[in-house]
């Protein structure tokens, strides 16, 4: 059943994403980056480091009025957190951002709210690894950012600030800063 539910989701975002107007005022591409996130439970992490990774998606925005967007997409990411090489966490997660964008000239500020399944997850204790079933499969969170845009080619930089609870209270909490490419 949750496999089904996945697929409906990924299909649903992919239509989103793909289809829409044809129009100068749109934008569509690809996005891919560097990511560095931590579970955190108030000031307290689940190990003692973050987890740094990478993501890659694509992006829809479409213009509603002059300078305001609305931004679409699909995600992959990887989040978690590590102690040492010997333990640590790995969450993989498929995510669809929801945003407004503000664009002043080449330079825009970002901020939504993204909802992610977990596709698989790894944890590793003491160089044994198993999969992490205690940890929640769906993930939420608010995430504020901004970047610089020059022809096709742009800069972000994102906080996201987990809104779930995906492990007895513990939040995945990750900035990333990453390109765009648009087409």
């Amino acid at each position: 059943m949750k496999n089904t539910w996945r697929i409906m989701l990924v299909l649903l975002v992919t239509v989103l994403v793909v289809s829409g107007p044809l129009s100068a005022a749109n934008r569509r591409g690809i996005r891919f980056g560097y990511i560095d996130s931590k579970l955190d439970k108030g000031s307290a992490g689940l190990y003692d480091r973050g987890y740094s990774s990478f993501y890659v998606g694509f992006f829809n925005d479409q213009r509603i009025i002059p300078m305001l967007y609305f931004s679409s997409g699909l995600d992959y990411y990887q989040s978690g957190s590590k102690e040492n090489d010997g333990n640590k966490l790995v969450l993989h997660y498929l995510s669809v951002p929801l945003a407004l964008k503000l664009k002043i000239g080449p330079v825009h500020g970002i901020g939504g709210i993204h909802g992610a399944v977990k596709v698989s997850s790894k944890l590793t204790v003491l160089g044994q690894s198993s999969s992490a079933k205690d940890f929640g499969s769906f993930d939420a969170g608010a995430f504020l950012g901004a970047g610089i845009q020059i022809l096709f080619i742009a800069a972000e930089i994102k906080y996201n600030w987990g809104l779930v609870d995906i492990y007895n209270g513990y939040k995945n909490n990750f900035m990333q800063v990453g390109l765009t490419l648009s087409f």
